[in-house]
């Protein structure tokens, strides 16, 4: 493996990006629809394993310039998007992503550096990301803490059924 560069998003690239987002949160979804069931997952999961995709269909759309492009030989590896709150000072990763041909190969490390980089030069303090505490999301927090996230606040959400 070469390399790994971090490009701008190019439109060429939605199609790939939508590939990575359903694929990468495929073990997500998983681990959710076993702890909702049935159908409280169909109730908040009505696109099933294509939501993340659609997701960030939306975002290559609207906010093609908060998109960096993981690339590694001339194929799209994955992808990372992030938003910064300029008063507050506050970068946050958002949706990010590797196709699972490209895991356990340092790039995630790779784009988070380089997010958090440009979090810092673009005068950011303080940078956040969420994440979830079920065992899909297990890779993520790893990786999350791997670049030194530390200040971790947790939240819980409740669902009962009522008929």
């Amino acid at each position: 493996m070469s390399q790994p560069i971090l490009r701008p998003f190019e439109p060429k690239d939605t199609e790939a990006v939508v590939e990575i987002a359903n694929l990468a949160w495929g073990r997500i979804y998983a681990s959710q629809h076993d702890i909702f069931g049935d159908e409280l997952y169909d109730v908040l999961c009505p696109e099933g394993p294509q939501r993340k995709g659609n997701e960030m269909r939306g975002h290559c759309e609207r906010t093609p310039n908060r998109i960096r492009i993981c690339e590694v030989d001339g194929r799209v590896a994955g992808f990372i998007s992030w938003s910064m709150d300029e008063e507050k000072q506050i970068g946050t990763l958002g949706n990010n992503g590797l196709h699972p041909d490209f895991t356990g190969q340092g790039l995630g490390t790779f784009m988070y550096r380089s997010a958090l980089e440009h979090f810092r030069t673009h005068g950011m303090h303080h940078a956040k990301v969420h994440t979830g505490l079920d065992k899909g999301h297990d890779p993520a927090r790893r990786a999350y803490e791997r670049v030194g996230f530390d200040i971790r606040h947790e939240s819980i959400n409740y669902y009962m059924k009522l008929v």
